[in-house]
């Protein structure tokens, strides 16, 4: 099983994963730049542009997240382009509907899906570039809509192909799906199965977006500690002087 963290801090991907590769989480970023964990709110010129900044930091590879290919297939199209010249060795395209809602899940349609990926092999101008798929519906189209999904991706040429959005109820149904399917891999994401759930679906590769949106929070939270104790320390000095 081959494992993906997902991040974005370029001091951590130049110490630990030269020659590995990553997946560059548009969460992630949007956390970072926005303050907001809505990577829909990211437009594609400020993900490309954090791109081939990091692309400067390692020779690692980078899966780019599409997330749902920025609209239409046409806008796709163009996105991979853009996502490709920034540098992205892979570029990870999801099943939702644009923007990606993190609360909200809505799965687009198979003329719109399909079409995208299409779309986003055609626009490669290296075919060494990999097109994944990401595929969020199984609590909508069920078992055998995975199944069906995944049969169409490799009548296309997609291989690599990652099942997202699972929670427990519907990750016990998947068994017979990575039985069969020994590329299929999976994403760890915040509020979903754990990695012991992930494991025992025996996976190609798992891409974990769960421990660094994990440990970023629990930095913030002890970040909040501390101001809160400096401002208490301040507060007790403030009134000292004043006696």
């Amino acid at each position: 099983m081959d494992y993906i963290p997902a991040l974005s801090d370029a001091f951590l991907i130049k110490a630990k994963l030269a020659g590995n590769r990553f997946y560059l989480d548009g969460q992630l970023i949007a956390g970072t730049l926005l303050e907001d964990d809505e990577k829909s709110l990211l437009s594609l010129s400020e993900y490309a542009n954090y791109l081939r900044y990091i692309r400067l930091t390692t020779t690692a590879q980078i899966i780019a997240d599409g997330q749902s290919g920025f609209g239409n297939p046409m806008n796709t199209y163009y996105a991979v382009q853009e996502l490709e010249r920034s540098g992205a060795n892979a570029i990870l395209l999801g099943d939702q509907t644009y923007p990606m809602n993190l609360t909200t899940l809505e799965v687009t349609s198979d003329l719109d899906f399909f079409g995208k990926i299409q779309a986003s092999l055609d626009a490669r101008e290296n075919p060494a570039t990999a097109i994944m798929a990401q595929l969020d519906g199984i609590s909508i189209y069920g078992v055998q809509g995975v199944q069906d999904r995944i049969d169409t991706l490799h009548r296309l040429g997609i291989q690599q192909i990652a099942l997202g959005a699972l929670q427990q109820a519907t990750a016990k149904q998947l068994a017979l799906i990575f039985a069969h399917n020994p590329d299929l891999g999976l994403l760890l994401q915040p509020e979903g199965i754990g990695p012991e759930m992930a494991a025992s679906l025996a996976p190609a590769f798992i891409i974990d977006t769960q421990v660094t949106l994990k440990a970023r929070t629990s930095y913030q939270a002890k970040l909040d500690q501390f101001i809160q104790a400096q401002r208490a320390i301040s507060t007790k000095e403030v009134a000292h002087e004043s006696r």
